[in-house]
Parts: structure tokens; C-alpha cells; sequence
């Protein structure tokens, strides 16, 4: 495989701005830049987190909740560097902001959405974990049975419960510790899309 096959469908999980509870499973509704066209800029400054330490938190060995990110999705045109800015807003203080590239894509409609309790994830993990994501490498989560009358299940199951994989491709995080003052912005260039292996992350 090649890698603009591997990188054609890329899920991108980033902390941008901490504020509501989150309580919804993984979507990328209002997350979805679509087709990114090398050599233009897209940007999203509408998002809410629903903990300042969900990134982090994934990184050992009890896991984490994905609940505690938001998931952004995208795919590339054509050949090309692609760049991920991350920056709280004014509002966060000393909120340093961090994100987890992968390769792959969470269940999405008409299937019922990927979440960490249901019995797919449950079984795939290890007992004790927190959830189903994971920062620094691969990880897998599961959504439920989608049935043909929405949750009956007597009505015949639609859409089989199943596993998405997400491959690990890179990560950045700030480990600085601001002042209230400053606004810190987390860059990295990671992604290349042709048929040569990727070059080791700049971050």
C-alpha cells in the first residue's frame, strides 16, 4: 500500500478550546473539512472540549476517554505537506493545547456512532481502562448494533456492530507552562502524500 492510499482518509483528534461537558459519541458533525486542496488554509475556531487534560490523560496505562476530544476529519487531494495548528482562545488562561493524527475513521450514519462502553470496546481493551483512546499509538473502539426499528432490537439488526481502527501517525503537544498572558500555538508538519514514506515529524 501506498501512502496516499493510507493517508486518503485521515482521523485527526485535537484539543482546541476546553468548555461543555462533552456527552455525545465520536462525530465529526461540524468537524468535517472535507477535501483539503494543498496550498489553501481551512480553519475551525468553534469547538468545545469538555476537559483540559483528556489528551494527556490517554497517554498511560489506563487509557482514556474519548469523550474528552473532539475528532476532526479530513482527506488530501493530491501531493503535499500538511500543517495542524492547534491555540486555546482568550479565554482558557494557562490551557496548553495537544493533538493525535491517525489514519482511519470512526463509524458514522447510518451506523450507530463508535462509544467507549459499548460491548465491542469493552471487550477489546484490556479490564480497568478508563476508554478506548489512546494518544501515542494505535487503538480500536466499537459502536452497538444498528437495528432496523431504532432501538429495538426484535426489529433485526440493520448494521452489525463494529470495531474502527485508527493507526498512530504522529502527535504534538505543548509542554510549556504559559502565563495567563500568552496564547500558546501548537504547529506541526507531519503528513506528506506521495508514494515515498512519510518524513519524521517536525514539530
Amino acid at each position: 500500500m501506498n501512502w496516499i492510499t493510507k493517508f486518503i482518509l485521515v482521523a485527526c483528534t485535537i484539543l482546541a478550546i476546553a468548555g461543555n461537558k462533552a456527552l455525545a459519541h465520536i462525530s465529526y458533525s461540524n468537524r468535517n473539512f472535507g477535501t483539503l486542496i494543498i496550498g489553501t488554509d481551512v480553519s475551525n475556531n468553534t469547538q468545545t472540549i469538555s476537559s483540559g487534560f483528556g489528551w494527556a490523560d490517554a497517554t498511560d496505562a489506563d487509557w482514556g476517554d474519548s469523550h474528552r476530544g473532539r475528532f476532526f476529519r479530513f482527506k488530501l487531494s493530491g501531493s503535499g505537506d500538511v500543517q495542524i495548528t492547534a491555540q486555546r482562545n482568550d479565554l482558557m488562561g494557562t490551557f496548553l493545547p495537544a493533538f493525535s493524527l491517525f489514519s482511519g475513521l470512526a463509524q458514522g450514519s447510518p451506523e450507530a456512532l463508535a462509544h467507549d462502553s459499548s460491548n465491542l470496546s469493552v471487550a477489546s481493551r484490556p479490564g480497568g481502562t478508563e476508554g478506548s483512546f489512546r494518544s501515542l499509538t494505535d487503538w480500536s473502539i466499537g459502536n452497538d448494533p444498528t437495528y432496523n426499528t431504532a432501538g429495538d432490537p426484535t426489529s433485526g439488526v440493520l448494521y452489525a456492530a463494529r470495531l474502527a481502527y485508527f493507526t498512530y501517525i504522529g502527535h504534538a503537544a505543548d509542554g510549556t507552562s504559559p502565563t495567563s498572558a500568552t496564547r500558546p500555538v501548537l504547529s506541526a508538519t507531519a503528513l506528506r502524500t506521495d508514494s515515498s514514506p512519510p518524513p519524521s515529524p517536525v514539530w
